[in-house]
């Protein structure tokens, strides 16, 4: 392609000096064969360390009340990316809920090492692209949105999701 039509800082971003597309896609090569491993913008990264956020949602998924998951990292309050974790959960009891977020924390924290902020979210609130894929940009956008307005109002933030 020579470009996006009318948008020449988006082709800037997006196209190398010869001509290549670079799509997002992060890749690895067995022999011959490419795979797709998932994209960059997806990619969380926590002191460091590269989180793929199918990992985190792969044990929300493992869970029978977890019915939609969503993973994303956003900007905390010092600088570093935070973890996230938003679910919706298949029972509306508020003490079902509250264990299963505390069991996840412990879950996470055993299998990836990192603490995570899970909020459960309402039914039918995590979107998809039109494609029926997770739109986490979307995801992550909206949670900034809605923890930007609730930390102006309350002047604190819960890192790890105990209060969620």
């Amino acid at each position: 392609m020579q470009g996006y039509f009318g948008d020449p800082v988006t082709t800037r971003e997006v196209l190398s000096e010869d001509g290549w597309l670079n799509t997002g896609d992060l890749v690895y090569r067995v022999g011959d064969t490419l795979v797709i491993a998932g994209r960059v913008k997806d990619m969380i990264i926590i002191s460091g360390r590269n989180i793929w956020p199918q990992d985190l949602e792969f044990l929300a998924y493992r869970q029978p009340e977890i019915r939609n998951a969503c993973a994303v990292s956003v900007p905390g309050k010092d600088g570093t990316e935070l973890a996230v974790l938003l679910i919706e959960c298949r029972n509306n009891k508020p003490g079902v809920r509250d264990k299963l977020v505390k069991h996840l924390h412990g879950l996470i924290h055993a299998e990836i090492g990192i603490d995570c902020n899970i909020e459960v979210v309402p039914r039918n609130s995590i979107p998809r692209t039109t494609s029926g894929k997770l739109a986490r940009s979307a995801m992550r956008t909206d949670y900034i949105n809605r923890t930007s307005a609730t930390d102006e109002e309350s002047g604190s933030f819960s890192a790890k999701g105990e209060d969620s």
